[in-house]
């Protein structure tokens, strides 16, 4: 929902519009990156992967089951500031 505001989408009325909406401007426009902090599980999450465009999807999980549906790169636990120099490597 916050992402369709954002985007100043006008299906705000239903959760899944909202989804549909969202997926669709994805699948249209080009530039983007969409996280997916912690996710479960792959079943869960497919209702809400955009089809086409021109962006990239991030999904970080502790559950090692994505192979199916992403490329799977393991990364190691950072501490917090190596976490915000991976993020913002040109961060003054």
């Amino acid at each position: 929902a916050v992402l369709a505001k954002a985007l100043d989408l006008s299906q705000k009325d239903s959760p899944d519009q909202v989804v549909n909406a969202v997926k669709s401007w994805l699948g249209q426009n080009q530039k983007w990156l969409l996280i997916f902090d912690n996710a479960q599980e792959p079943d869960v999450l497919k209702r809400f992967l955009p089809q086409g465009g021109g962006g990239h999807i991030i999904i970080t999980s502790r559950n090692p089951i994505w192979g199916s549906m992403a490329r799977v790169l393991p990364v190691e636990v950072f501490e917090p500031a190596e976490a915000v120099d991976f993020i913002f490597p040109q961060r003054i």
